[in-house]
């Protein structure tokens, strides 16, 4: 028999799998999710919804009143929005429906590892430009690499994990000049309040997408893509059949039609980010970075040896310390006002 390795596809023998260490701590503020569970009405709400479901039938494919809800949460048509299990998925659809052209994915750097480790797993050409020294968008040198006609942006606005979004000017002469599919992920849009949805109509290259995982139901893994019609229309012809779940349907389309309990954890999440940058800010040999997020980045003096003794005293967050923009850099999510005392507490110690 053949050695595995070699049948494996050349992109992905250096691919190494996503891994997120989760040592068993107290206080974990590393994976950017909402501190606030359901409440209890909500719940008891998703519960009665759950108990109608049939489960020896398959869910709705078309997801039709979930698709209703998002579009008349973002003001777009029913049409214009596809659903994926997290947008992880919706990001495999993108590349798999419009690249294998020989063109390439192009993206800033740092910016979210998926967009790198999905289009290579495809086998597409991926062109990294480093973010300029505000971690703002290079335009000259993004521009200069969107030679090839059919390449595929990815941007996240707020860009994960620098915090910032990134300038709206320089996004749209990226969509002015671009040739091929800019996808502007929209992930932490409910912490920035900016988006490109009202662009839609004057980019028709221009893809949206929006997640529910970090206002509380990163369990459902629910990603949302919104873009022109004949682009969802495409994006769907590469879609698993039957890719949400029917409980992912009931319990999404609970918390969108009772949306308070999102925005009241929001606004909680923002104003914590508020306080948690002045108490960094107080903190010898810590640098921090301007957020529009649900997280803040900072440099410390050594990341490993901080990241190592934050575990000791029982708080978890993500150590991006690497060669480059990222020297020494780690970024805390913003929890509730109890997790983010003890991080600080931790941190000042």
């Amino acid at each position: 028999m053949k050695e595995i390795s070699r049948l494996v596809r050349p992109s992905v023998r250096e691919l190494k799998a996503y891994h997120v260490s989760e040592p068993d701590v107290a206080v974990k503020l590393h994976a950017n999710e909402s501190p606030f569970n359901l409440s209890e009405k909500l719940r008891e709400l998703v519960a009665r919804e759950i108990e109608t479901l049939d489960f020896n039938r398959y869910p709705d494919p078309s997801c039709a009143k979930l698709r209703d809800a998002f579009a008349l949460r973002l003001g777009v048509r029913p049409a214009q929005v596809l659903l994926g299990n997290g947008s992880d998925e919706l990001i495999q659809m993108i590349i798999m429906a419009f690249g294998g052209q020989g063109g390439q994915v192009l993206i800033p750097l740092p910016t979210f590892s998926m967009y790198r480790n999905i289009a290579l797993s495809l086998g597409e050409n991926v062109t990294s430009v480093p973010l300029d020294s505000s971690f703002d968008l290079d335009l000259p040198a993004m521009l200069k690499e969107k030679g090839a006609r059919r390449s595929i942006t990815f941007l996240s606005y707020p860009n994960n994990p620098t915090g910032n979004c990134f300038s709206e000017a320089a996004i749209s002469e990226i969509l002015e000049k671009s040739q091929g599919i800019v996808v502007v992920d929209e992930a932490y849009f409910d912490y920035s309040k900016k988006s490109f949805i009202s662009r839609l109509k004057d980019y028709p290259n221009l893809i949206i997408l929006r997640t529910l995982s970090k206002v509380g139901l990163a369990s459902l893994r629910l990603g949302a893509l919104i873009a022109s019609e004949k682009i969802t229309d495409i994006v769907n012809r590469v879609r698993l059949p039957y890719n949400i779940g029917s409980m992912q349907q009931a319990v999404a389309l609970a918390a969108l039609e009772s949306g308070s309990d999102i925005e009241k954890g929001v606004g909680l999440i923002i104003k914590e980010r508020a306080r948690m940058c002045e108490l960094l800010s107080d903190i010898e040999g810590i640098e921090i970075f301007r957020s529009d997020s649900n997280f803040i980045l900072f440099r410390a003096l050594d990341a490993d040896l901080t990241f190592n003794a934050l575990v000791k005293r029982g708080v978890l967050i993500r150590n991006l310390n690497s060669d480059g923009a990222l020297k020494n850099c780690l970024r805390v999510t913003i929890g509730s006002a109890e997790e983010n005392d003890s991080f600080i507490n931790a941190l000042r110690n």
